[in-house]
């Protein structure tokens, strides 16, 4: 894997989906590699060539600082099309600088992953009153969990880690998506049972979306259903994992996905970093750590150095 340091404009970016004002990914490409992923087609990058370059926004905290001071306040939700704590992060940290930012500003936060590594910023996600953490999970079966990500941390580990976020005080939920059609009634038992034993506030299912291209002629290529068939076999799965929740006493609801832009139809730039940025040269980084010792593309300082009065 190549990790490239990109400069970025923005940090944050109106987001449409529902429950999230702002969209904030500190990383471009995904380690995690999803079968199912959609955002290789959001970003227009070739999915061959997703997993195999992460780039870094490590500017990210610094211009998040900046845009706080000056943006209409509302819910910035991480990541949307890219995993905040993929391996990457483990070294680079510039999800947690991203958060001791939200911190000192009082912004709500809900973070998305698919890795226990969000645990390491429990003392920074701790303080902020409006943070919450959701867990993608979308089975409750080791053996589906290896077909569809295999490249993903294991089951049981993120719910182990959905229980020390909750013990915490952090509101923590389970994002059971997509639901696979060739799933199970009692693949999906088993994620409600443990959701319920791991203390999740809410089990948030949502189905699988494709439009026609490389994604969608993936799924046609190794689903075992028919086409015709896959969204009853969906609906059908959907309903199992509602009445396992209601059996094991943990709240569920179908995920809306989308909302409509604001009423003066105004629409922000797309915050993401354009995939001819690999064409402009950026240093090439062997080593996460030699991020350290790069200049930053558009500030001097990560947010963790930034001083304090700059929220004054």
């Amino acid at each position: 894997m190549r990790i490239v340091e990109v400069q970025a404009r923005e940090a944050l970016a109106p987001s449409l989906l529902a429950g999230y004002d702002w969209a904030l990914n500190p990383y471009r490409g995904c380690a995690f590699d999803c079968l199912y992923c959609y955002a290789p087609d959001v970003v227009r990058v070739e999915r061959e060539t997703w997993a195999e370059t992460v780039f870094v926004k490590r500017a990210a905290p610094a211009l998040l600082a900046r845009e706080l001071k000056r943006k209409r306040r509302g819910v910035i939700g991480i990541s949307t099309v890219t995993d905040p704590y993929q391996p990457v992060e483990k070294a680079l940290e510039v999800t947690r600088r991203c958060l001791e930012v939200i911190a000192r500003a009082g912004w709500p936060v809900s973070v998305l992953t698919k890795s226990p590594l969000v645990t390491r910023d429990l003392d920074v996600l701790a303080t902020i009153p409006e943070a919450e953490v959701g867990f993608s999970i979308a089975t409750g079966s080791e053996a589906e969990r290896k077909l569809w990500e295999p490249s993903c941390p294991p089951v049981g580990a993120r719910f182990r880690a959905l229980q020390e976020v909750t013990q915490a005080g952090v509101r923590a939920y389970v994002f059971a998506g997509p639901i696979f059609p060739e799933s199970t009634p009692g693949a999906l038992s088993e994620l409600a049972r443990l959701a319920a034993s791991a203390g999740a506030a809410e089990v948030m299912a949502d189905s699988l979306h494709t439009r026609a291209g490389k994604l969608s002629a993936l799924i046609d290529r190794t689903c075992p259903i028919a086409p015709a068939q896959r969204a009853q076999k969906t609906d059908e799965l959907l309903r199992a994992l509602e009445a396992a929740c209601a059996s094991f006493g943990v709240p569920f609801s179908l995920a809306a996905n989308w909302k409509p832009r604001p009423s003066d139809g105004r629409g922000g730039r797309n915050h993401l970093v354009a995939a001819r940025a690999a064409e402009e040269d950026p240093p090439i980084l062997k080593e996460p750590r030699e991020v350290a010792r790069l200049p930053a593309p558009l500030a001097h300082t990560l947010a963790a150095d930034t001083r304090l009065e700059e929220f004054d």
